[in-house]
């Protein structure tokens, strides 16, 4: 689930037998062989969300958690993969576990991650009742502006188990969406699509939408709901909804920029329509095309097969212009 339409999301992980014997990469040798497989990466799928490794603040995923280690993998695979896609978005620090490890995100912040990172990413799981996630986001933006530029968050991995109580799991997702979209998250998604597993000693492997055996759960006709009927679209404006050339855009049917210099994404689609509803003009505001902002010029590619015009644009992001590529459409706040 995004808030809108976000680009496809892919994690660079973990270790490899000829460099470190699978541990995480620490000496320089093996961070240049990491940053040159994220390198190639980002050269075969452009536009992707990258996150650097999967919860390195815990020991199974990365033995000896070190904040300062894993912001220096960080830093070498983001260079490698702006030089091959600068279109691309690069998170971390991807925290996880069952209680929220303040130390180690504050220590990658200390590190330079933020100079380094598009946003921040998190799992939320420690948070427990989404009750409680406005709080937390607004935790971590807080301390965001003692460290460096505030970067949008993103929840990359969030989710409940069915485990005992199926009609449970199904409400705590719908008010998880609910709370995210009010805590203004630029992308949060799901874990997971189909539970791994069935034994109940391990409540993790019953956390998808549908069951072990891929008959659907209450979870995810209530997720579908909440969504929009088809599992995409966001808050204000909707999926399925056809706007005509040059339609305004306004704070409460599509996107803003806040005052923090988060993105708050709300996709408008127009695959239903068969056509290519919109012009881009420089300067201009209009539902998926974007606003000049920064001084850069933004263009136009041609309608995909979906007829959806593709757009890209300069916005302000934090304290720097960032590169886009909608379907969006931006407005400052």
């Amino acid at each position: 689930m995004s808030h809108g339409a976000a680009p496809p999301k892919s994690i660079l992980d973990y270790g490899h037998p000829d460099h470190g014997g699978g541990a995480p990469p620490t000496t320089p040798a093996d961070i240049a062989a990491f940053a040159q497989f994220a390198g190639a990466a980002a050269a075969r799928y452009h536009g992707v969300i990258w996150e650097v490794w999967n919860e390195p603040n815990l020991p199974m995923f990365w033995p000896n958690p070190d904040p300062a280690a894993y912001v220096r993998l960080f830093a070498a695979a983001a260079q490698a993969i702006r030089a091959r896609d600068p279109s691309a978005t690069i998170v971390g620090p991807a925290i996880g576990g069952d209680t929220t490890d303040w130390t180690y995100l504050y220590g990658t912040f200390n590190a330079g991650l933020l100079q380094l990172a598009d946003a921040v990413s998190v799992h939320p799981y420690g948070v427990g009742d989404p009750a409680g996630y406005q709080q937390f986001y607004a935790m971590i933006r807080s301390v965001m502006q003692y460290y460096g530029p505030i970067r949008p968050l993103m929840a990359t991995e969030w989710g409940f188990t069915s485990l005992g109580n199926e009609a449970q799991q199904a409400d705590l997702l719908v008010r998880g969406i609910d709370a995210h979209r009010a805590a203004a998250v630029d992308v949060a998604v799901i874990y997971t699509w189909r539970d791994d597993g069935s034994d109940p000693q391990y409540p993790a492997q019953f956390l998808g939408l549908l069951r072990d055996d891929g008959s659907q759960k209450p979870a995810f006709s209530a997720v579908r709901a909440r969504l929009g009927g088809s599992g995409g679209g966001g808050s204000g404006g909707g999926g399925g909804t056809c706007l005509p050339a040059g339609t305004q855009c306004n704070a409460s049917r599509l996107c803003n920029i806040d005052t923090c210099g988060n993105l708050t994404n709300c996709h408008v689609d127009y695959g239903a329509c068969g056509h290519c509803p919109l012009t881009c003009e420089e300067g201009g505001l209009h539902a998926g095309v974007g606003l000049h902002e920064c001084g850069g010029p933004y263009g136009c590619n041609n309608c995909d097969d979906e007829g959806v015009r593709y757009c890209t644009v300069h916005v302000p992001f934090g304290d720097a212009c960032r590169h886009i590529s909608p379907p969006y459409c931006f407005r400052p706040q």
